[in-house]
């Protein structure tokens, strides 16, 4: 029985080793891109979370709040009283029924804001508002179309 030339050998030998270290560097980018976009997502969450106290504190209307706090992956839902408002992705025409012109975005302390995560990747975070609740849900259901596109 004749044996592989050494050539043929180094030559598989290389190959198995570059796969392995391919295939090896894929997890690796993978699961760092998986962490990053996660924890972007929160970020946003909880940004949007101390937005909406500064919002709730300036008397905006139930579906005014909900319409500003929608957007980029986040959905905003005022509950009050048993019924509940959606947020828009879209503001309302002419700005009607906003209090004023809109204000700047402040740095607001976010340490304070509960967030959680559910079944599918979804966070939630959940605000006692004077007149009811605000919930916020951030589907991370791009994090795993872009994951997909990576792969």
């Amino acid at each position: 029985m004749r044996t592989p030339s050494l050539r043929v050998r180094v030559v598989l030998a290389v190959l198995g080793l570059m796969a392995v270290a391919l295939v090896g560097l894929g997890l690796l980018v993978n699961a760092v891109l998986a962490a990053r976009l996660h924890d972007d997502l929160r970020d946003r969450l909880t940004e949007r979370a101390g937005f909406a106290q500064l919002l709730a504190a300036r008397g905006y209307t139930d579906q005014d709040l909900a319409d500003r706090l929608t957007g980029q992956g986040i959905t905003a839902v005022v509950q009050d009283g048993g019924s509940a408002v959606y947020g828009r992705n879209f503001p309302p025409p002419g700005g009607a029924g906003r209090p004023g012109p809109r204000p700047p975005r402040p740095a607001v302390d976010t340490a304070s804001v509960p967030v959680e995560s559910g079944a599918g990747g979804v966070l939630t975070a959940t605000l006692p508002l004077s007149r009811g609740s605000l919930t916020l849900s951030a589907d991370g259901g791009e994090i795993g179309h872009t994951l997909g596109q990576l792969r």
